[in-house]
This record gives structure tokens, sequence and C-alpha cells, in this order.
């Protein structure tokens, strides 16, 4: 059986800290919650809420690998509006020997925030050091890593 929630996406840490007016944190899309027992243990899941998502999603570009990173910057900055959602979806075909695939959002000259995944370690990283007004605490900008688990939950 699955319940759905909406969370509120922020970080108790620094919440009262961020440098935004007037919002300081956001919304999270609809999310599936769900029991499953794994290894003699109930644990909790969650995944996005099945069509919630595809409510959202009115524009689509596809980009293969032929592009360039100025290109697919180009066509995106020409077909959204200042302050419009936009929804990455993204699938690498991987190679033995790659080491460290990703993506750079809110890229200018100055900034950026990394969002990627190292293949050999099984990590996800966000490096967000670079990344706009990180000097309000020491808790928000940083370089994190999760590790990935290769156990699919999701045989339902």
């Amino acid at each position: 059986m699955f319940k759905t929630g909406i969370g509120w996406i922020s970080n108790w840490k620094y919440a009262g800290f961020v440098p935004t007016n007037p919002w300081r944190g956001i919304q999270s899309f609809p999310r599936e919650f769900f029991l499953k027992q794994i290894r003699n243990e109930t644990k909790l899941f969650s995944r996005p809420a099945k069509n919630s998502l595809e409510k959202i999603i009115i524009k689509s570009h596809f980009f293969e690998r032929s592009y360039n990173a100025n290109q697919i910057n180009e066509a995106i900055k020409k077909s959204l509006d200042q302050g419009e959602l936009l929804f990455i979806k993204a699938t690498f075909l991987i190679g033995k020997n790659e080491g460290i695939l990703g993506i750079k959002v809110r890229k200018s000259l100055l900034e950026e925030t990394v969002i990627s995944f190292n293949i050999l370690n099984q990590l996800i990283i966000v490096d967000r050091r670079k990344s706009r007004l990180t000097n309000f605490t020491d808790d928000f900008s940083g370089y994190n890593e999760l590790q990935m688990r290769s156990q699919s939950i999701f045989n339902d």
C-alpha cells in the first residue's frame, strides 16, 4: 500500500539564513511512501508519485551526444522564460574506463553547481563550493557524496 506525501525542501541548519526573498525553501514533488521487506527487515522507501511529473512537464528537448554544452544551453535559454521550472532527465552511455559523468547547473563565468556520478566508486556527488551566495553559513556550500546501492527496490 502506498501513501502520498509532500515535503518542504530546506535544511534546518541554515533555513533561516538563506539570503533570498521572499522564499526560503521549496515544496517537493509528491512522493509515494511504502514499506518493503528486505532480509527480514521492514524498511521505508519513497519514489515520485505516479504521474506527478508528467502533469508539470510542458516542453521537452532531447539532445544527443553530438550536441556540445553551448548548443544545449542556447536551446534551453531560448525555450524557457525567466524563473520557469526545468526538469532534467539525463541518460549517459558508460564505457568501461570512464571516471565521472555529470552536469553543471546554474553555470556562469563565476558560479556553478555540479551534480555528478563517479562510476568507479558508485558515488553521487553534489558540489556547491562555487554556488552563488555561499558565505552565509559553512553548512551550505560544500562537497557531498552519497554511496549508491546496487539493489533495486522498485520491483512491484
